[in-house]
C-alpha cells in the first residue's frame, strides 16, 4: 500500500521556556512559542521541563523543597541543536519518569535543520497520518523544486520516529544517477556489513525482514527505475515504511512500480478483486510507458495472485506466455524463473505433477544461478508439496524440512505456514492424524498473526485433508488438537516432528508406504 501526496491534542506537560512571544488574533506566536510547544512534546504527564535560559532564571530563587534535575542535552524535533533541559522536582510529587520523547531516544540519522519548520503542522500532521496507517507502507511527497519537500518530509520523519523502534534513517539520494546504486546506498547508510554471496537487495531483505523501521529517500526522481527494487523490498519487509521525496518527472514509473507492490500486498491479505484492478493499473501505465520489464513483472505476478484467486487459467496462461517472451527478448533470468515457477503451480492444480516438477525444477536452477535465496526457497517448498501429491512421502518430508530450516533463516512467515500445511498433509497419510491437526493448528495461527488467509487455490486440497482428518479423529480430539496446534511455539512444533520421526524409525512398518 501507498499513498502519494502533492506539496503545492495537547500533551499534559508542563514546558517552561523563557522568550518574547508575540500577541496575534490566533494567540501567541512566534520561535519561542514553537519552542515552548518541542519541549512539551518531549515530556510526560505531571512532568515539569526547564529550558536552560528558564533554569538559570529560576535557579537561585527556587523554595524550600523545590530542585531542578539537569536531564542532559536533548535534540528536540525541531532538528535543531541539542539543547539542555531540566526537570522540576518537588518534594512529595512523582519525580522519576519515562526518557523524554526526543530524537535521541529513537535511533536516527536525521540532519540538523538550519531553522525551525513553522507554519505547516497541519500539513505535517496529514503525512504523519497516513504514514502511520496499518494498511500503508509508503508515502509520497511530489511537487517541483523548491517547494520544500524535503524539509517536510524530514520534519515528518521526525515527529514520527517514536513509532520506528528500529529507526528513521534519511537516505540521500541527491548525488545518485544510476538507479543500481540505490540499494547499495540504504546498507550503507544503515551501517551493514557487506555480504559476498548475496546480492545487495537480498541482503537488505534479510536484515530489515522484521525490523520496524523507517527508510526516508530523498530526490528518488533521479533513479526511478530502483521503484521495482524498492516495492520488492516492502513486499518482504513487512514492518518496513518508506517516505519518497520526489519531483513530479518520471512519477508515472515510479507510481506503475509502486502499484505492483501495493497490488500484491492486498492479495496476500486476500483482497484479490482490489489487487486485480491494482495489477491491470500498473500493467495499463507500463504499457503506456513502453517499458518491457515493467509489462512482464506486472503480467507474471497479477498471473500468479489471479491463479491463486482461483480465476480464468486462460487469461493466466495468455499472461504467462507474454511475459516469458519479453524476459527472453531481455535477457531476463528473473522473469524467467517467475514463468516456469508459477507455470509449475498451473500444472499442478491442473494435477499434472510431472510437468509440474519439471518447471519448477527449472525455476530453482535459474533462481540458485543468480543467488536469489528468497525465490529458491519459493521452487523449493512447492517441489515439495509437488512430492506430497505424487505419494512420496520421503522426499516431500526432506524438502519440507529443508524449507523450513531456510524459511527460518530468512523469517519468511508465508514459507513457514506453506510448509507446516504441506508437512500436515505428509503425517496425516502416515497415520500420525492428530500431529497433523496439531501443524495445521500451528500454521492457521501463524497466518492470522501475519495477516495472510489462505488463498483459494490451495483450499482445494487442504480443506479435505482436514475434513478426513476430523472424521477418523472425532470432533473432541480434532478440536484438542487443532487448539493445541494454535498455540505452539515453532520450535515446539519441530520439536514434535522430530519425536515422530524418531518413533518412526524404530517402527518396523514403513510409514511412507501407507495412506491414511
Amino acid at each position: 500500500m501507498c499513498q502519494a501526496l502533492s506539496i503545492n491534542k495537547p500533551i499534559p506537560s508542563s514546558p517552561q521556556r523563557t522568550g518574547e512571544p508575540h500577541l496575534a488574533s490566533e494567540g501567541y506566536v512566534g520561535l519561542d512559542v514553537h519552542r515552548t510547544a518541542r519541549i512539551m512534546s518531549a515530556g510526560h504527564g505531571g512532568q515539569v521541563l526547564l529550558s536552560r535560559t528558564t533554569s538559570d532564571l529560576v535557579e537561585y530563587a527556587l523554595p524550600e523543597g523545590v530542585s531542578l534535575l539537569d536531564l542532559e542535552a536533548h535534540r528536540l524535533k525541531d532538528l535543531q541543536q541539542p539543547g539542555t533541559l531540566f526537570q522540576l522536582v518537588i518534594e512529595g510529587l512523582a519525580a522519576d519518569f519515562p526518557p523524554l520523547k526526543t530524537l535521541d531516544s529513537y535511533p536516527n540519522n536525521l540532519p540538523i535543520q538550519p531553522t525551525p519548520f513553522i507554519g505547516r503542522e497541519k500539513e505535517v500532521d496529514v503525512v504523519k497520518q497516513q504514514l502511520l496507517r496499518e494498511d500503508l507502507h509508503l508515502v509520497t511527497l511530489t511537487g517541483p523544486g523548491g517547494v520544500g519537500k524535503t524539509r517536510m518530509a524530514l520534519q515528518v520523519a521526525a515527529e514520527s520516529s517514536e513509532h520506528f523502534a528500529d529507526g528513521t534513517w534519511f537516505v540521500s539520494l541527491a548525488p545518485i544517477t544510476d538507479p543500481n546504486l540505490v540499494i547499495p546506498a540504504i546498507i550503507q547508510t544503515l551501517g551493514l556489513q557487506e555480504v559476498r554471496d548475496q546480492s545487495p537487495l537480498e541482503h537488505l531483505k534479510g536484515s530489515l525482514h522484521e525490523k520496524q523501521m523507517l527508510l526516508l529517500l530523498d530526490n528518488f526522481e533521479q533513479v526511478v527505475s530502483a521503484a521495482i527494487q524498492v516495492a520488492d523490498l516492502l513486499t518482504v519487509c513487512r514492518q518496513l515504511n518508506v517516505l519518497v521525496t520526489s519531483r513530479e518527472v518520471g512519477d508515472k514509473e515510479a507510481v506503475a512500480w509502486l502499484l505492483i507492490n501495493v497490488a500484491h500486498a492486498v492479495s496476500t491479505q486476500g483482497d484479490f478483486r482490489r489487487g486485480h484492478a491494482l495489477f491491470e493499473e500498473s500493467l495499463m501505465m507500463f504499457r503506456e510507458l513502453g517499458n518491457k520489464r515493467g509489462i512482464a513483472y506486472s503480467l507474471h505476478t497479477s498471473a500468479l495472485w489471479l491463479l491463486l484467486a482461483m480465476g480464468d487459467q486462460a487469461i493466466v496462461r495468455a499472461r504467462l506466455e507474454e511475459s516469458l517472451a519479453i524476459s527472453r527478448e531481455l535477457g531476463d533470468k528473473n522473469g524467467m524463473a517467475f514463468y516456469f515457477w508459477i507455470s509449475g503451480w498451473v500444472a499442478l492444480s491442473q494435477r499434472n505433477s510431472a510437468s509440474a516438477q519439471t518447471l519448477v525444477e527449472q525455476s530453482l536452477t535459474l533462481w540458485q544461478e543468480m543467488g536469489d535465496r528468497w525465490r529458491a526457497l519459493y521452487a523449493l517448498s512447492l517441489l515439495g508439496r509437488i512430492k506430497v501429491f505424487q505419494g512420496d512421502f520421503s522426499a516431500a518430508r526432506t524438502l519440507h524440512e529443508e524449507s523450513m530450516t531456510r524459511a527460518r533463516a530468512l523469517d519468511d512467515s508465508w514459507i513457514t505456514a506453506f510448509c507446516l500445511e504441506g508437512w500436515a498433509i505428509v503425517v496425516a497419510a502416515q497415520r500420525e492424524r492428530a500431529l497433523a491437526v496439531r501443524l495445521w493448528g500451528a500454521a492457521e495461527s501463524l497466518r492470522e498473526r501475519c495477516g495472510i488467509p489462505l488463498p483459494p487455490l490451495e483450499r482445494v486440497d487442504y480443506e479435505p485433508a482436514v475434513a478426513a482428518a476430523r472424521t477418523q479423529l472425532g470432533a473432541q480430539a480434532f478440536e484438542a488438537a487443532w487448539t493445541e496446534g494454535r498455540s505452539m511455539t515453532l520450535d515446539q512444533v519441530l520439536a514434535a516432528l522430530d519425536a515422530a520421526q524418531a518413533e518412526r524409525q524404530g517402527n518396523p512398518y514403513d510409514a511412507d508406504q501407507g495412506v491414511a
